[in-house]
């Protein structure tokens, strides 16, 4: 993917469970293109506000989401960047911010959910990478009619794993009926113990043997990513200080994996 393409692809993460890893993973693979030279937009559509927080920004004091989908500000008005006083976006990352204002936007009976509004950012992405609630609000719903690809993430839990199949089953019957045209890239799996896959033992192990054998293998064909993600506390450390593994340890061997795995997602966007 370059620079000079006409418009940003739409990539989003989500699953219909939450704490499966939506956020982390969004807010890492934008800072792990970034850091590859990807101009990227992560865009809140949640109204916890994880991947605002992630990025250390308090989205109650911007506008951000809920003002594009109520037609009071265009995308590009809310942009929040690393010129702005207090806010520091791993490299070539900008933030569309979610605040809990974003609560008040709802489906409305009978009317269909319009599609976010990407294309008003006109050429000044690569990228745009969003982040979603684990349940089709309005907001999640226009994201995932406007992605280009998603991603669903899950943990090697069997609360996850069902979760996961409810996703799939949705988005397989979304996808035959055309309400939510974004194609499923593939699914990604992190909080894992150790940091090869022979690692995990136990119920952890059954599980991960599982989705492997359900999605694909383990040579990345089908679903499944090759790329894995380690569990690690340097993660929500990074959380805490309202930063990336990019910036607050970018030579952890889960900063190397999210390296290999925006790789990976680049891969499978340029086959398509």
């Amino acid at each position: 993917m370059t620079s000079s393409q006409a418009a940003p692809r739409v990539l989003l993460f989500g699953n219909l469970k939450g704490g499966v890893g939506k956020t982390t993973h969004c807010v890492h693979v934008a800072a792990a293109l970034g850091r590859a030279g990807r101009r990227c937009l992560v865009w809140d559509l949640d109204a916890n506000q994880g991947a605002t927080q992630h990025l250390g920004i308090d989205g109650d004091l911007w506008q951000g989401t809920t003002e594009v989908l109520t037609g009071e500000a265009q995308p590009l008005d809310v942009v929040i960047t690393s010129d702005e006083d207090g806010c520091e976006l791993p490299e070539n990352v900008h933030l569309i911010p979610a605040s809990r204002r974003l609560e008040r936007v709802t489906l409305e009976a009978g009317r269909p959910v319009p599609a976010l509004p990407v294309a008003a950012l006109g050429d000044r992405y690569d990228t745009v990478l969003l982040d979603t609630a684990p349940n089709l609000t309005a907001p999640t719903t226009a994201g995932y009619r406007a992605a280009d690809a998603v991603i669903l993430t899950t943990f090697p839990d069997p609360l996850a794993l069902r979760a996961l199949a409810k996703a799939l089953d949705t988005l397989e019957i979304s996808s035959r009926v055309g309400t939510l045209p974004g194609r499923l890239l593939g699914v990604l799996l992190g909080n894992v113990p150790g940091s090869r896959r022979k690692g995990p033992t136990g119920l952890e192990g059954d599980l991960l043997r599982y989705l492997e054998s359900r999605l694909g293998g383990r040579k990345g064909e089908g679903l499944l990513f090759s790329t894995i993600v380690s569990r690690s506390i340097a993660v929500p450390r990074a959380q805490m200080a309202g930063r990336t593994l990019f910036q607050t340890d970018p030579k952890h061997r889960v900063t190397r994996q999210y390296r290999q795995l925006a790789a990976e997602i680049e891969q499978r966007l340029e086959a398509s």
